[in-house]
């Protein structure tokens, strides 16, 4: 029974893993010439990162309009749920992506 419940979580952990997709959006073409700048974007419980799009292409050209170039990443929480203890690792992940 127990290996039966360890198969059923590893199998539920590794579809949550295959549907997860982190947001990462490359920065406007306006901002050519400015300074980089990446930005982690951490969302809430129950909210996938696609949420935040609108609000960060809003902050991209902002900073555009500012001197900077922002590259932005909103990694996928496993079950849309960040963890404190793992957000480091996420954020890594994430800003890895962006490099």
């Amino acid at each position: 029974m127990k290996s039966l419940i360890s198969f059923a979580v590893a199998t539920l952990l590794g579809l949550c893993s295959i549907n997860a997709a982190e947001l990462i959006l490359d920065p406007p073409k306006s901002a050519a010439d400015g300074k980089p700048i990446a930005i982690i974007w951490i969302h809430g419980m129950q909210c996938q990162p696609e949420a935040y799009k609108t609000i960060a292409v809003e902050l991209q050209n902002v900073a555009a309009q500012n001197g900077y170039k922002a590259w932005v990443g909103a990694p996928e929480f496993t079950f849309d749920v960040p963890n404190p203890v793992e957000i480091d690792s996420y954020v890594s992940s994430t800003l890895a992506t962006l490099k």
